[in-house]
């Protein structure tokens, strides 16, 4: 069996959150109801089950806060 893991905000699955992941996010809202869901989890990264605006400011804040003092904003 194969598997996918998706890390919270890891659109493109290469283990690594960045900005490559905030362009494919953008390109992926206007049909947001098509996502599969492995993308829809990463994507969902408040967790509130909904793939919208939110998510994109919280995806961001990920990437800008990412290293900050105190640890590594993803875990």
């Amino acid at each position: 069996a194969r598997y996918t893991i998706a890390v919270q905000g890891d659109l493109n699955l290469d283990g690594e959150v960045n900005i490559t992941d905030m362009l494919i996010f953008l390109s992926l809202l206007p049909n947001e109801k098509d996502i599969d869901s492995i993308y829809f989890f990463a994507a969902d990264t408040n967790r509130d089950g909904l793939f919208n605006t939110l998510d994109y400011a919280q995806l961001r804040n990920m990437i800008n806060f990412r290293g900050d003092i105190h640890g590594d904003y993803l875990g």
